[in-house]
């Protein structure tokens, strides 16, 4: 009777997780999520607290390095030094994080000054015949300064991101749309989830049905365990894993990770 308590409490309980589990599987492989952590490397540093949310700008400026190799990071500041211009600034930092590939010098830098609002695209040698300077300009007056004057912060800087980076994919004749999931990433998802499941189906029957789990004539409970701990709290689990192999970075890199690129000095300018 007590065994049978146990067992209707077990599927109660932990049926809707199970379901939960391989449904969040199914999805976040098929769509390259890692649950853990942000999948995409960090390219803003956002000093003068404009945006609310970096996750679109950080996933484009992803798909653009990995459709095309180029690099784009956004700085945004409070205010400038009174001996420093928004150009000696946007260099500096340029060389400072070497953004672009060393040899192709493709990247792009987007800085914004808050006091008083100022807005400087910086571009790569490599970029400067698709970025050109009047392409810079349009993107500042036209997809920026519009949303900055409703004080839609976040949409005005992520137009910016967006119209650059649009530009050069099209210029390399590549589409920064990500990759429609097939039937066959959402199953394969989905037998990953129920791996997961029944795992813990066994650990919960040893742990309720039995003295205890673990011991020395039990090594596969220890073994279970250690899996389970390892999963839901070491380094991302399976789910990093699922992250990496779809073709993701796994986990989110810290601000200055890029190539060693140099500045050409062109791009446009707002005062």
């Amino acid at each position: 009777m007590q065994n049978a308590i146990r067992t209707l409490l077990l599927i109660v309980i932990f049926g809707p997780v199970a379901a939960g589990i391989v449904f969040s599987f199914s999805l976040f492989y098929a769509n390259g999520i890692n649950p853990w952590q942000d999948p995409f490397p960090d390219v803003v540093l956002d000093g003068g607290c404009f945006l609310a949310n970096e996750f679109t700008i950080n996933e484009t400026a992803h798909r653009l390095e990995q459709k095309t190799g180029a690099q784009l990071a956004v700085i945004t500041k409070m205010s400038l030094p009174a001996d420093q211009t928004l150009e000696q600034f946007a260099v500096e930092r340029f060389e400072q994080l070497g953004l672009g590939r060393r040899d192709h010098d493709d990247g792009l830098l987007l800085v914004i000054v808050r006091n008083p609002l100022q807005i400087r695209i910086e571009v790569g040698y490599g970029l400067e015949h698709i970025i050109t300077d009047a392409l810079a300009n349009r993107i500042i007056t036209q997809a920026m300064l519009p949303e900055f004057k409703r004080k839609l912060n976040d949409q005005a800087i992520r137009q910016g991101v967006l119209s650059a980076a649009l530009a050069i994919a099209k210029s390399k004749g590549v589409d920064l749309k990500p990759p429609k999931p097939t039937t066959f990433d959402y199953v394969v998802g989905a037998l990953l989830g129920l791996l997961v499941v029944v795992l813990l189906v066994v650990f919960m029957v040893k742990l309720w049905f039995s003295d205890g789990m673990g011991g020395k004539n039990d090594p596969g409970g220890w073994l279970i365990a250690a899996f389970l701990v390892w999963f839901f709290v070491g380094y991302g689990g399976i789910a990093g894993l699922l992250a990496k192999f779809k073709g993701f970075s796994a986990f989110g890199g810290g601000f200055g990770a890029f190539g060693g690129g140099a500045s050409g000095g062109g791009g446009a300018s707002f005062r």
